[in-house]
């Protein structure tokens, strides 16, 4: 699951049961926000990647799948321990997650067969049902293959739970027959959202079989209208490259502000990162074409910003280019970020600011402005009043699927 986040994957988490007994929980576990991912991996070994499987192969991995279901029952008894939900995660970092916020969980059986060379099986194994519920909680089964090719096209980890969450659905409503390829469920939600939208509420079966073949020759448009997007993986990147090392940021400022954390820390680090984590790839896409919109006009008038207020997000986003020294960006940052809270009503605004150089190729300044505790003035105001003096600055739109 490191495909996602290493900021929010645990491996091998363990737990103490009531006897004293140390035993695992979960391969993986993925903690985002209020939901929970659990994954189990089962592997088991065949004679050559290239063969048929004969009976006891089928019969080997159909118990290794049924064990990893009988697996997930541990979750539940590591609840009972109370130090379980204190973790390190991928990236080496503690990890903290309140197992009383966790309102979603979903469970995950990945399973392969593998030959002596560590090559794995050619042959196209499924099973007769791949998502059902248990104790309430939907369990997906996929193969190896099937998993690795959604983690490409479901590449953000909203993306990959909304996936998750409407495969669910049109499973247990028995909206689609239990062969239904995992990518053609993913081809609908992605090309015909609407069709499929309508579908669930009516209720009305659909038969998707061949969706995600007949939008292959949409893909290479989709990929090149996603490309700007992935500045925010970037960003991540290099916010987490950056933990630690000496803080560029004005002394001034930090002296006359109240940050939430310190410029640079671990602590700002995981403040900021869920924020821009939980950005699908099509927000991802608008977010960086904006930003590069504003760095073209700073490029022409040494000056450019936009807000960004996603509907379905409490935060906003201001996004800021202008020539000039690093600590005068990081004053105006600071100021606009300010003026935007109190312009949307918003409490947490992240800001990004950078020099008029293309995405991706200067450094960068990210913050977290809170406006819980922020004082109206009348300079306030009157920054508002002259930044954000035409509504059209702010864009809104509706985070909902919908087609690309």
């Amino acid at each position: 699951m490191t495909t996602f986040l290493a900021d929010f994957t645990i491996r091998n988490p363990s737990y103490q049961k009531i006897g004293g007994q140390i035993k695992e929980a979960a391969d993986f576990l993925v903690a985002f926000g209020d939901t929970l991912v659990v994954v189990q991996v089962k592997t088991k070994l065949v004679s050559d990647a290239q063969a048929s499987l004969d009976q006891n192969d089928l019969k080997r991995a159909a118990k290794a799948v049924g064990k990893a279901f009988q697996q997930f029952r541990a979750m539940l008894e590591a609840a009972h321990d109370p130090g379980f939900f204190t973790f390190r995660n991928a990236r080496g970092h503690e990890l903290q997650f309140d197992k009383t916020g966790i309102k979603n969980m979903v469970a995950l059986v990945i399973y392969g067969l593998v030959a002596p060379d560590g090559q794995f099986s050619t042959t196209n194994l499924r099973f007769t049902q791949s998502c059902f519920p248990e104790d309430g909680i939907p369990i997906h089964l996929f193969s190896m293959r099937e998993f690795r090719l959604l983690t490409t096209l479901a590449d953000t980890f909203p993306d990959f739970l909304l996936y998750l969450d409407v495969r669910a659905q049109l499973h247990l409503q028995n909206l689609i027959h239990a062969h239904t390829l995992p990518a053609d469920i993913w081809a609908s939600l992605t090309f015909e959202a609407q069709e499929l939208l309508a579908a669930m509420q009516a209720n009305a079966p659909l038969n998707l079989d061949g969706t995600h073949e007949r939008h292959l020759p949409a893909m290479p448009g989709l990929e090149e209208a996603e490309k700007p997007s992935y500045f925010v993986d970037w960003l991540i990147e290099e916010m987490y490259h950056g933990i630690d090392a000496p803080a560029e940021f004005s002394k001034e400022l930090v002296a006359k502000t109240k940050m939430l954390a310190p410029p640079g820390s671990l602590v700002a680090f995981q403040r900021i990162i869920p924020e821009l984590a939980k950005l699908r790839r099509r927000d991802r896409t608008e977010l960086a074409v904006g930003f590069r919109e504003k760095i073209e006009r700073a490029q022409a008038d040494g000056f450019g910003f936009r807000v960004i207020k996603f509907d379905t997000h409490e935060e906003a986003f201001l996004l800021l280019a202008m020539e000039g020294s690093r600590q005068e960006r990081q004053v105006v940052l600071f100021n606009l970020a300010r003026a935007a809270a109190y312009k949307l009503g918003v409490r947490h605004v992240i800001g990004i600011a950078s020099a008029p150089l293309p995405l991706c190729t200067t450094d960068y300044d990210v913050i977290i402005a809170d406006a819980k505790e922020m004082t109206v003035d009348q300079p306030l105001i009157d920054a508002v009043n002259y930044y954000f003096g035409e509504p059209q600055e702010i864009a809104r739109r509706p985070n909902i699927p919908s087609a690309h």
